[in-house]
């Protein structure tokens, strides 16, 4: 009868280290898939931050290019607010197609 008790208390606590082991390897899993979602939303962070940064060094180039370049500024005067130099003859087009673009 003792022999069968031993054994008994061997299975129990093989089956409680199978079980904690089991558990154990849940939560490593779940912490694992946290964090791997975790980099790809970093990856995909530093992917957005990379091209904003790339889009504002570009905005800052044109802009020092634009403010050192006065025929470029009086093109654009022209263009966008109808500014005419002296003995100039400002056109102006209606667009009568009724589009608004």
């Amino acid at each position: 009868m003792g022999h069968h008790l031993r054994a008994l208390q061997r299975l129990s606590i093989l089956l409680l280290v199978w079980f904690l082991a089991g558990g154990l390897c849940v939560r490593a899993y779940t912490a694992w898939q946290a964090n791997r979602e975790m980099r790809l939303r970093m990856d995909a962070n530093q992917a957005d931050y990379d091209s904003k940064l790339a889009e504002l060094t570009k905005l800052l180039e044109n802009k020092q290019r634009l403010d050192s370049d006065t025929e470029t500024q009086v093109n654009l005067l022209k263009q966008k607010l109808g500014y005419c130099e002296p003995g100039e003859i400002p056109i102006i087009i209606v667009d009568r197609s009724g589009s608004n673009s």
